[in-house]
């Protein structure tokens, strides 16, 4: 699911069209989409199936190295907002699955 998410986020930046400062949209001549959107319900997908294994902060680290990357993705497109939705939805399900308060603390 990820790496779905991942291809998805970084095709904004390779054929991508800039609107108002971001170049988060892709243009198809008829319709436009936004492909983070779409790459949140994939994250979403990733991080349930990923986090059902967390026993340590490793595991921890080793599910959120592909989500910052995906952050970082959107940080260079300019659209700060759906990194800060990725960057909440992570915390959120961390916190969810492992009711461990020190590894949001961390973050």
């Amino acid at each position: 699911y990820i790496i779905i998410a991942v291809l998805m986020l970084s095709s904004t930046l390779i054929v991508g069209t800039e609107i108002n400062g971001s170049q988060n949209w892709i243009n198809f001549g008829f319709f436009s989409i936004q492909p983070s959107e779409i790459a949140k319900l994939f994250l979403i997908l990733y991080l349930a199936s990923a986090m059902q294994h967390i026993r340590d902060f490793r595991d921890v680290i080793n599910v959120a190295v592909p989500v910052f990357i995906s952050i970082a993705l959107l940080v260079v497109a300019k659209d700060l907002g759906a990194a800060l939705i990725f960057f909440g939805i992570f915390i959120t399900m961390l916190y969810i699955s492992t009711s461990n308060i020190s590894y949001i603390l961390i973050w």
